[in-house]
């Protein structure tokens, strides 16, 4: 991985820590413990932040964690891959029943290995983070918004994919949740964009590895966006 893609993964790190830290804030009671949740947060943010970070830690160096903590970082990662599987496995045929196909094709590398596995792997989580983003954004829907609201578009005129986390985010109510998601979505984003390096090299022992961590920061980013897109059709 090239210093370019660390110091991006560096960046979107920090921010999403920021806005974490903003939210917590925010839901803080006036005896300084934590409030009831709002409505609008379907779950405390504090597992998709510790997913991230370990998605990246996974494949940036690092020393080992202790033998214990890796335990422990091991048994939140089922906790809340079997969380977020029921909103993924109930959501997704019903935005595209092709997209249920790519999960699950990803999901059974994990224990599944053959030939070029990884690669195989790596292709369906881009093809479904991808086609999910854009099913949940069309350009249709979010091109005049973007014009009308001076938002980045690609060389070819269309919204970029930050673009399109904005528009999905207008949907969320309160500020500091929608900051925190925006940042949330942008920077599992970033991640997955450098692991499209997978599919164009012969051997990517990082990818290879931590490849589990890799497939829950996926999951939790299509929970959000399904969550988003239901939001966004009763509009």
């Amino acid at each position: 991985m090239t210093e370019r893609y660390r110091d991006v993964l560096v960046r979107v790190t920090e921010r999403l820590s920021l806005r974490h830290v903003n939210l917590m804030g925010t839901l803080q009671s006036a005896d300084g413990g934590l409030a009831s949740a709002p409505p609008f947060v379907c779950e405390l943010p504090t597992a998709g932040v510790f997913v991230h970070t370990h998605a990246v830690r996974s494949i940036t160096p690092h020393e080992v964690l202790p033998a214990e903590d890796e335990q422990q970082a091991v048994k939140i990662r089922v906790d809340v891959s079997m969380e977020t599987v029921h909103v993924i496995e109930a959501t997704l045929p019903e935005m595209n029943p092709a997209y249920l196909t790519q999960y699950r094709g990803a999901k059974v590398r994990i224990s599944e290995r053959g030939p070029d596995w990884w690669g195989q792997g790596g292709s369906s989580m881009r093809k479904l983070l991808k086609g999910v983003l854009h099913t949940a954004a069309p350009n249709e829907l979010v091109l005049p918004w973007a014009k009308q609201h001076h938002k980045p578009l690609d060389r070819n005129g269309r919204p970029t994919r930050s673009t399109k986390v904005e528009w999905l985010c207008q949907f969320i109510q309160n500020d500091p949740y929608r900051a925190y998601v925006r940042t949330e979505l942008n920077s599992a984003l970033a991640l997955i964009e450098l692991l499209d390096n997978t599919q164009h090299v012969d051997e990517c022992p990082e990818f290879e590895q931590q490849y589990e961590w890799i497939f829950l920061r996926l999951e939790v980013t299509v929970r959000h966006l399904l969550t988003l897109w239901k939001a966004s059709r009763s509009h």
